[in-house]
Order: structure tokens, then C-alpha cells, then sequence
């Protein structure tokens, strides 16, 4: 993690220096606050848009020199001009408010007044004339330079004649300016009139996250962000019409052990329009549970990161925003040759699919594996982790499109549920044989074909209710056969948990990932839309037509900085075509081949798994 004083643009001394954007600054200042004991607050602003500021809109003057004693003996006269624009000053949390000293004082003189004890008299007079305010501030110069105009050699006479000709270029439009925010932080010598860490039992006024520990206070620092952030809104009615694309503040706390994201794409999920299985219960959330991006800013213990990693992340919710805070054991690496477009259809779809699997799940090597809604962003990704595992994948989809997609993926075979004789073809598909495990996000309609098939201690997980909560069945058969019910929801997990399956999935899964591997995994992707447009994708979400992930894209990512080949570079963004007619023609055209292809090479003789710690009370090691 970077120091702050790494984090100015040119270092003038130890505690001051200058930066060129307010968030250059904020940054500057926010890891500033986390090496101090102290905490600042807000004291004074002279305009609403600081390191904004239009120089422009209102006149101000033009300076050669310092004249603020607080800078004036640490800035040197360098020739060119400059405009005081603004400024920002934040008091130290143990300096008082100066209007809450002013009324105090009131009050304390009207109480001297009435008082007639003498006692009481003298300690109000003390209360009226003690000052132990803190002075410790820290204090930001908003200054715009013009280099254009600089004198080679000072005098009056030619400060006089360069400053009539700078407004007469002003008034033009034509004039070269640069920004700058001068930072002055101060010292641990400047603070008075409060304790350190070495002195007892004080507890700081208006400080909530403080414990008191062995007599000692100690301050739980956190990371506060105050931005205004795109984010993607959704009510509790859980309808599509109701999300909406909106610019709202936020004061963002990361704590020790988290870190901020600048996030550049998510994806768009069912959880976040379906109204009973809401996050939250207030009248609205920042939806998406999964974001890809860059790290913006770290808590100090958070040091598995550091500013600028290329990470994803699964989250409760918050996705969909330009930034996102997250637990720093919840979050994984990007592969360098992966966008980060793509990369956001991993966290939620994958981490489900990884942990109904190897958590919830006793799958051994040659299963029958039934896969409901094989080609939806979790089916998508168990047909393929089954398949790498040594079972035998068999789908069910909406449409010979879809089937023929998973087969691309590994499965072995696929039945469209909306055939008539869908039962009929896959009872006698399995020609006697039993289902030995069943991955269920559909429910009630399909609950007396699972427990026909499902085999004798066969095991019947169940993670979305795409058909609705209600069921109408025979239950006998799941009795004979001594059926295992499980039910799985990767949100209602403890971060414990998360934490664990994140660990477990970046060793034992994620460097399949690379290409030109002999078993290589891959996201299913169909679409990508921009943030404007995220109605259109959630309602093409509930269409049922989608096959696999639709992303959101939050920014444009730098493809020079991705390690993918050059040759690809200049290419957008490539969906899966959006129609089932379409998918058909694809799914035909390639679907053999690749099914043959990709099993002969996972099923060749002495080639190992690289998941038969599924099955197999040895651990294997991969690389």
C-alpha cells in the first residue's frame, strides 16, 4: 500500500505538497487520516465545487506571491502568476466547533450573571477564558497557475503591464491554466489539548467506533469516501420498470479490512428483481452481487491488495455503481489476459456453481449429473466443473439452441422441457439408470419428474425458485430411496464462508481459466450493455431467452493494459447472437465437434481431473 507521502504530485516538504485533481487529493488526505491518531471534520468551504472550481465565472486576483502566512515561508516566488480560487480546512475532531464555542460562551455569561455563589462564579469565568481547542488543521489550497505568463525578470512595473494583458486574454477565452491543490497536513507536535495513545481513559466527544481497552482509548479508524457515484437503483416491488440509472451522493466507509473498487462492469442477476428475495428491506438498493474493476483505496489492514490491482468480487449487493466496498477476503485477481468485462460474470454464477459442487454436494467421479437450466450463468458453469470433475452432465433447457450450447460445454446430453415427451425422452435416455445428484433452481414444476428419476440416496439440491415457492407431488418415492434435500443460497452465507469459497475457487479453479490449456474453462457471455441501458437487459433477463451472463458495463477498460493478443484488441465487445434462432444455427454449426473434441481430451486415459478432490478423500494438487 502506497504511504501518503508518495501520493503528491511534487513534494515540497516533509508534511506539504501539491496535487493536480480533488481526487488525487481525497486520496492523498484518506491515507493521511488512516497513519494519524486523530480524526478531521469539515470546518470550512468558501464554494460548493472545490477542485472545480470555474476561475472563469467569478473574478478573482491575480497573485505573484503567497500572502497566506500559512504557505507564504514554504513556497518559493517562481515568476508565474496565480489565482487563490478556494479552499478547504478541516479541524482536528478535538477542536471545537467555532458557532458551538460562541453559543456555549453565551450561555456560560447569562448563567455568571444569575449565578450568586462564588464558587460557581469563578468557574464559570475559567469555562468563559480556557481555550483548548485543538489547532491542528489540515488545510487545502484550490490555486489555478498561468505558465504563459511568467516574468523572467520581477518588477512592479512588470507585474502592472502582465497583469492587464492576462485579463485582456481572459476575456478572449485564451488563456493556459494549470490546477493545482496545495495540501498542508500537519504534525504530531501541532495537536494540543488531547491525548495520544499513551494517555488514559479519554473518550473523544461525537466518536462512535471507539473502544476502551486496558485503560487505553483506541480509535477504530475508518475509510470515508464522500462521492457522487452512477449507480443502478431497484425498489422492493422487485419490477423492472421501477430500476433506474441515478446520480446520488454517498459517504463510503471502508473499514480496516476493506477496499474500495472502482468498478467497471457487473452483470445483471435475478436476485436483484426478484421481490422476495430482496437484500434489503428499505424502500431501495444499489443492485448488482458481483463487480469487476480496479482498486480505488484500501483500509489499512487490507494488505492483500493495493491501489491500481485489477480484482472481482462477489457482494451482497452494490454492483451496479461506479464504486463498491468490499471485505478484501472476498475478492479475487483478474487473469491478465481476461477484460474486465469478463471478468464479471464470474463471481456470482461461478462461486454458486463451485459451491454447490465441492460444499454442498458428494458428487464421485461417474455420476449422473442432472443439470436444470443448463444455460443460464450457473448451469452454464456447472456443466463445465461437473464435466472437468469426471461426472456426466445431462441438461434440461428451454430450447435445442440452448441444448446445443451446453453440449458445446461438456454436457453429455439435453432435453427441452417444453418438448411434450421431455419426461418420456429422459427417462428412457437413461435407459434404467438413476440420477445420482440434481442441480434445481426451478422448484415446483419440476418436482415430480425429479423425484421419479433421482436414483436410490441420490442427492436433490435446490437453489432458485424459478417456478415458484409451491409444490404438489407424491413425496413416497423420495422416501424409498432415502432422497437427500438440500436447499442453497449463496447470498444467505456468512462472510466466513465467502471467504473460504473465494480462497478455495482462486487456487483449485481459476488457473483453468487460461487459454490454450488442455482443459480450459470459459463464462458464457450473451450480451453487454452500458449502464443506460440496464432495463433493457433485466427485461431481457426475464424473457428466459438468455444464455449464460449479460454484463453491464460501468466504463471503458484500457485494452492496452490486458494481456490479450494484439489481433483482438481492436475488437469490441463480441455477444453471443440474442435469439434462440440465432443460437440454434451457432449451436448446430459447432456443437459436434466441439462436444467430441473436448471429451476425448478430458477422458483421455491417465489424464487427471483437476477436481477429484470432489470425490476422492486425497487431495490433488493442481498447478
Amino acid at each position: 500500500m502506497a504511504t501518503w507521502q508518495s501520493l503528491f504530485v511534487e513534494k515540497i516538504s516533509d508534511n506539504f505538497g501539491y496535487v493536480h485533481t480533488i481526487q488525487e487529493a481525497e486520496r492523498l488526505t484518506e491515507a493521511f487520516f488512516l497513519s494519524t491518531t486523530s480524526k478531521f471534520v469539515l470546518y470550512k468551504v468558501d464554494a460548493k465545487f472545490f477542485g472545480n472550481t470555474d476561475f472563469k465565472a467569478k473574478s478573482h486576483k491575480l497573485l505573484w506571491e503567497f500572502d497566506n502566512s500559512r504557505f507564504h515561508s514554504k513556497l518559493p516566488y517562481d515568476g508565474t502568476p496565480f489565482m487563490r480560487v478556494n479552499m478547504r480546512v478541516l479541524n482536528c475532531q478535538f477542536g471545537m466547533d467555532k458557532s458551538g464555542k460562541k453559543r456555549k460562551e453565551i450561555r456560560a455569561k447569562k448563567r455568571l450573571e444569575t449565578e450568586t455563589n462564588e464558587d460557581a462564579k469563578k468557574g464559570w469565568v475559567s469555562f468563559i477564558s480556557k481555550k483548548r481547542d485543538c489547532p491542528a488543521n489540515v488545510t487545502l489550497l484550490e490555486i489555478i497557475k498561468f505558465p504563459d505568463f511568467t516574468l523572467e525578470a520581477d518588477s512592479e512595473d512588470g507585474r502592472r503591464y502582465v497583469s492587464q494583458y492576462f485579463f485582456t486574454k481572459l476575456k478572449e477565452g485564451d488563456v493556459k491554466s494549470e490546477r493545482r491543490i496545495y495540501i498542508a497536513l500537519p504534525q504530531q507536535s501541532d495537536h494540543q489539548f488531547h491525548p495520544f495513545e499513551n494517555e488514559t481513559k479519554y473518550v473523544p466527544r461525537n466518536r462512535s467506533n471507539v473502544e476502551v481497552l486496558n485503560d487505553k482509548c483506541r480509535i477504530s479508524r475508518t475509510l470515508r469516501i464522500k462521492q457522487t457515484i452512477r449507480a443502478a437503483i431497484a425498489s422492493k416491488s422487485g419490477s423492472v420498470d421501477d430500476i433506474s440509472v441515478k446520480r446520488i451522493p454517498i459517504s463510503m466507509y471502508a473499514k480496516s479490512d476493506e477496499i474500495v473498487i472502482n468498478v467497471f462492469a457487473s452483470a445483471a442477476n435475478r436476485q436483484d428483481i426478484v421481490k422476495d428475495i430482496l437484500i434489503t428491506s428499505v424502500g431501495q438498493q444499489i443492485i448488482g452481487c458481483e463487480a469487476a474493476g480496479i482498486v480505488y483505496a484500501t483500509g489499512n489492514k487490507a494488505s492483500k491488495w493495493k491501489n491500481g490491482d485489477r480484482v472481482m468480487a462477489y457482494l451482497h449487493s452494490g454492483g451496479c455503481a461506479d464504486k463498491v466496498t468490499v471485505h478484501q477476503d472476498h475478492v479475487m485477481s483478474v487473469p491478465t489476459w481476461m477484460t474486465l468485462s469478463s471478468a464479471a460474470a464470474l463471481p456470482q454464477a461461478w462461486l454458486t456453481a463451485y459451491n454447490l459442487l465441492c460444499h454442498e454436494a458428494s458428487m464421485k467421479h461417474g455420476d449422473i449429473v442432472l443439470i436444470h437450466a443448463g444455460a443460464s450463468g450457473v448451469g452454464t458453469a456447472l456443466v463445465q466443473l461437473v464435466t472437468m470433475a469426471g461426472g456426466i452432465a445431462i441438461v434440461t433447457a428451454g430450447s435445442d439452441g440452448k441444448i446445443g450450447i451446453c453440449k458445446s460445454l461438456g454436457a453429455s446430453a439435453g432435453f427441452n422441457y417444453k418438448s411434450l415427451d421431455f419426461a418420456k425422452d429422459l427417462t428412457n435416455h437413461l435407459n434404467g439408470k438413476r440420477v445420482n445428484l440434481i442441480f434445481d433452481p426451478v422448484g415446483g414444476t419440476h418436482w415430480q419428474l425429479n423425484s421419479n428419476i433421482i436414483g436410490q440416496d441420490g442427492t436433490w439440491i435446490i437453489y432458485g425458485l424459478l417456478s415458484g415457492p409451491y409444490i404438489a407431488g407424491d413425496m413416497r418415492p423420495l422416501l424409498k430411496k432415502n432422497v437427500t434435500i438440500k436447499t442453497s443460497l449463496l447470498k444467505n452465507k456468512s462472510n466466513e464462508h465467502i471467504a473460504e469459497l473465494t480462497t478455495e475457487f482462486t487456487k483449485d479453479v481459476l488457473p483453468y481459466f487460461l487459454p490454450n490449456d488442455k482443459i480450459q474453462l470459459s463464462p458464457v457471455i450473451n450480451k453487454f450493455y452500458p449502464l443506460e441501458e440496464i432495463k433493457d437487459a433485466y427485461s431481457f433477463l426475464e424473457s428466459n431467452e438468455t444464455i449464460g451472463k449479460l454484463i453491464i458495463n460501468i466504463k471503458d477498460e484500457d485494452m492496452s493494459k490486458v494481456g490479450v493478443p494484439s489481433s483482438l484488441q481492436n475488437k469490441k465487445n463480441v455477444e453471443v447472437p440474442g435469439t434462440c434462432s440465432q443460437l440454434e444455427e451457432l449451436a448446430h454449426a459447432s456443437s459436434q465437434l466441439l462436444e467430441e473434441s473436448r471429451m476425448l481430451e478430458r477422458r483421455k486415459s491417465g489424464l487427471e481431473s483437476p477436481l477429484d478432490f470432489i470425490s476422492s478423500e486425497v487431495s490433488v494438487e493442481t498447478t
